[in-house]
């Protein structure tokens, strides 16, 4: 890995300030499953590079909460996938949600791995997260290796340009529940609809959501569902 500066911080204003300062060479750490893993790989492009600055949020107490407020759930985004699946307010609350936790990779990854990570990962395609592959359209490149490469786990049927398939268990989940995010900015907080927080590969952008390098996600909000609502994870 190349050098990095650490930062530790114990409030989302230090962090939303170095994001700020640092712009796109700042990324977001808290239980590094998927960072550290990609900074280790360092796929790098014409237009993605490895973050140069690392701000460490697993101190802000604020964000590893799961709390019920007049019939909604807010969780925070620290909050670890284990202790998503193994809460009982969830489970009885939003079963839905506590399955999708629950299959997701395996004890070690969610046992560090955070709801707001897993929702903000990168794709796991091998020629977006492979050094051979700088061209890669994801990376600011021209090319997409996987529309005659190795596609199987792709969208290829009918599509242009990037074909991947983005990986999170929980944005699905949290879709069916009309959840929303709640995004801190310079600017104070915002909250958009989980639908609306992804970007399509169609667009051909360097990102999968509308996070702007000075932004971050801090919880999320999970309305009270209809009386008799039933729910399962596949």
């Amino acid at each position: 890995m190349k050098p990095i500066e650490y930062y530790q911080v114990s409030t989302v204003a230090q962090a939303i300030s170095l994001l700020a300062k640092y712009q796109e060479k700042a990324a977001i750490l808290a239980g590094g499953s998927d960072l550290f893993g990609m900074m280790k790989d360092g796929p790098e492009g014409p237009k993605f590079k490895m973050p140069q600055h690392l701000i460490d949020i697993k101190g802000i107490k604020d964000l590893n909460t799961i709390k019920e407020q007049k019939g909604s759930l807010k969780i925070g985004a620290t909050t670890t996938l284990s202790e998503i699946s193994s809460s009982r307010l969830i489970a009885e609350r939003f079963p839905l949600l506590a399955q999708a936790a629950g299959q997701v990779g395996v004890p070690q990854i969610r046992n560090v791995g955070t709801l707001a990570g897993n929702l903000c990962q990168r794709p796991r395609c091998w020629y977006f997260r492979g050094k051979l592959f700088g061209n890669c359209l994801r990376k600011g490149g021209n090319d997409c290796y996987a529309q005659s490469g190795e596609n199987q786990y792709h969208a290829i049927m009918g599509a242009e340009g990037c074909v991947m398939v983005f990986p999170s268990d929980m944005a699905p989940a949290l879709m069916a529940l009309n959840a929303k995010v709640e995004i801190a900015t310079p600017n104070g907080n915002r909250t958009v609809p989980i639908e609306e927080f992804y970007i399509g590969p169609e667009k051909n952008v360097l990102r999968e959501n509308i996070l702007s390098p000075q932004e971050m996600v801090v919880r999320i909000e999970i309305p009270a569902t209809p009386a008799g609502s039933k729910g399962l994870f596949l």
